[in-house]
């Protein structure tokens, strides 16, 4: 096989007007397949995976869009070239992205002027990797009850082999292709010829129904989220996963792997294919070298081993000097401590993306604790700096006017819980938190924390997360106690979300009130909410700890009660915000409404408001809150 020619890396840092080329496809003279997008439609860089180009440009100068590069890059031939425009402000993610880029490229190649080039296609021919994997799945072809998983790096033509394996399979075997889109399925469908397969979108896996023979083939399986790749593995015998090891389009891809450790708990015989030659490209590829160390994107194999006891190998003293930390910006770490860092956080977060790497190279609010064990890097902590907030935009924040970027914990806790007082407080708040498979369950989680409030002994410190009865139960712990839980469930992760608060070293009485009494809001009103209907281990992980009703003072609550319903009533807050603590109140005192609005407010509070309007005659969801706003309005609170 020809060696395919190196792709080019070219860095125009120029105040020049952006221009932007053609695409001039692919014609008889094999010109240049172009890809060029200004600052506004990088954003949008989505639209385009799936294809290939022999030339991408890019214009980072407003924004330096990693998570852009990363992907757009993956969609470059051999011989093809990457043109990335930057500013002559050069800041630190900018900066390590250069430094790397040069160790590769010579500075004749890097910082020279090229155009769009002929370049000859190269005939099609199945790497030796890709053969194994027909065959491998070819042999599982006739099994009534089988998985495959295919994982692969960028660029290895997994969805060739997916494309392949479909068409020649006999015609009394039937397929499914669900994909993020029907577009970004054409990179498997022009391999089908004029075999018909059933495409589905991810939004329909867990409605379709199929027959029992029918196999069911998810690409790009990292972009479909874990509950509902659960629900696949329950409901269909045949199943075949693919997926990039750098995550769904360079995400964090720890979800992925959490479910494939699952895997054997619904299928006997499970086939694992792992490709590893560059089909686009060489293996020698620098403009590859060049993306995967900058931005930290690793190859991760997956195989299935025997079932490993849960109870940790040894155990770690408290003074142990093994264990030590770090406290710092990223960008005073060395290379190869951030780069573990933020191997394990892509590990284990699936929204970690090259853009948060960016994030903290570039934002000085952005803080890392790491943990090392026998200098090794086994737990990060990433915390965000947030707040006190000017005094002259509080009124807009509480109104929901104003939503400045980096103070998410005290707008969480003022806009939603009327927590005013923690507009004008010093918070952390713990983006992520990650500690190594092999070193989990070992209380190094829980060290983290504690270093943390040495770190910030007087501030707020706080988190949200995907809420489940592990993660309840570990922050409790640690003195982290739930103030909110949303009343949705996240789309991605399939949990509601919960907002915990450790105030032990606050300073400010009136924010160690406000919160207290938020805590036993968030008690009372907890078997009220709407969304513990779809998650009875959270229910009754949660209720359990519910205080008995003599510990609590309802009349010492209705201020900050008046306060969150007003906010509704302004239309301030949406009624999400206090359904379950309307439900509450409705609950121990149904005389505070009048008798004609009762069974409205009362079904308001026990349903979706989209559902509910259908019922009722209001014209949809907008029309039913407007009514339950007035209603709210002559609440008698006083009773």
């Amino acid at each position: 096989m020809t060696i395919a020619a190196d792709r080019q890396l070219i860095i125009r840092q120029t105040d020049a007007p952006f221009c932007q080329r053609p695409d001039l496809g692919f014609d008889s003279l094999n010109l240049a397949h172009c890809l060029s997008l200004n600052s506004t439609q990088i954003a949008h860089y989505r639209h385009y995976l799936g294809r290939e180009f022999a030339w991408v440009e890019l214009d980072c100068r407003d924004s330096f869009h990693a998570n852009a590069i990363a992907a757009l890059a993956g969609t470059l031939i051999a011989g093809g070239t990457l043109v990335i425009w930057l500013t002559s402000s050069i800041t630190p993610a900018m900066q390590r992205f250069l430094t790397i880029a040069k160790q590769i490229y010579p500075a004749y190649r890097l910082f020279h002027d090229g155009a769009p080039r002929a370049i000859a296609t190269r005939p099609f021919q199945l790497t030796d990797d890709q053969t194994q994997a027909l065959n491998a799945l070819n042999q599982g072809l006739e099994q009534p009850q089988a998985a495959a998983v295919i994982l692969a790096p960028r660029g290895r033509g997994k969805s060739t082999v997916l494309g392949l394996w479909m068409k020649s399979a006999p015609a009394t075997s039937s397929f499914v292709l669900c994909a993020p889109s029907r577009k970004q399925a054409q990179s498997v469908f022009q391999y089908l010829d004029q075999r018909s397969i059933k495409f589905i979108a991810p939004d329909q896996l867990l409605t379709v129904k199929l027959d029992p023979s029918t196999w069911l083939v998810i690409d790009e399986a990292a972009s479909v989220p874990a509950h509902v790749l659960l629900n696949v593995a329950l409901k269909h015998p045949r199943l075949v996963l693919s997926s990039t090891t750098e995550g769904y389009e360079s995400a964090g891809r720890g979800f992925l792997f959490r479910f494939l450790k699952q895997l054997p708990d619904h299928y006997s015989s499970i086939n694992s294919i792992n490709l590893r030659q560059p089909v686009r490209w060489s293996s020698a590829d620098s403009l590859e070298k060049v993306i995967n160390r900058s931005f930290c994107l690793t190859t991760t194999e997956y195989t299935y081993v025997a079932k490993q006891s849960n109870s940790p190998a040894f155990e770690l003293d408290d003074d142990d000097p093994s264990i030590d930390y770090q406290f710092c910006h990223a960008s005073a770490l060395e290379p190869e401590v951030i780069e573990a860092a933020f191997q394990l956080l892509m590990a284990a977060h699936y929204q970690t993306s090259p853009n948060d790497l960016k994030l903290l190279l570039d934002d000085a609010k952005q803080k890392l604790l790491i943990q090392f064990y026998q200098d090794q890097v086994v737990g990060v902590c990433w915390l965000c700096e947030e707040g006190p907030l000017p005094q002259s935009i509080h009124h807009a924040i509480l109104q929901g006017k104003r939503r400045p970027p980096g103070a998410l914990l005290p707008q969480a806790l003022a806009f939603g819980l009327r927590v005013e007082s923690a507009l004008m407080s010093a918070c952390v708040r713990i983006v992520r938190i990650t500690i190594g498979d092999a070193l989990q369950d070992l209380g190094l989680g829980s060290r983290l924390l504690q270093q943390i409030k040495l770190h910030y002994p007087n501030h707020l410190r706080g988190t949200s997360f995907g809420l489940n009865a592990d993660l309840h139960r570990f922050w409790q712990r640690n003195n982290y106690l739930p103030v909110r839980m949303g009343n949705h469930i996240d789309s991605a992760a399939g949990l509601p979300a919960g907002l915990y608060v450790d105030a032990s070293g606050v300073q400010n009485r009136a924010l160690q009130a406000e919160l207290d009494q938020a805590r036993t809001i968030f008690w009372y009103s907890l078997q009220h909410a709407l969304v513990f209907q779809t998650l009875p281990t959270l229910q009754a992980e949660l209720i359990a700890q519910v205080p008995p009703p003599s510990e609590f003072y309802w009349d010492e609550l209705m201020p900050i009660v008046e306060q969150r319903l007003q906010a509704f009533v302004h239309g301030w807050t949406p009624f999400d915000y206090i359904q379950a603590l309307l439900a509450a109140l409705l609950h121990i005192r149904p005389q505070v409404i009048p008798s004609k609005h009762f069974e409205l407010l009362s079904k308001a509070c026990q349903t979706d408001l989209a559902a509910l309007a259908k019922t009722t005659g209001f014209q949809g969801k907008k029309e039913l809150e407007a009514e339950l706003r007035i209603i709210c309005r002559d609440l008698n609170l006083k009773i």
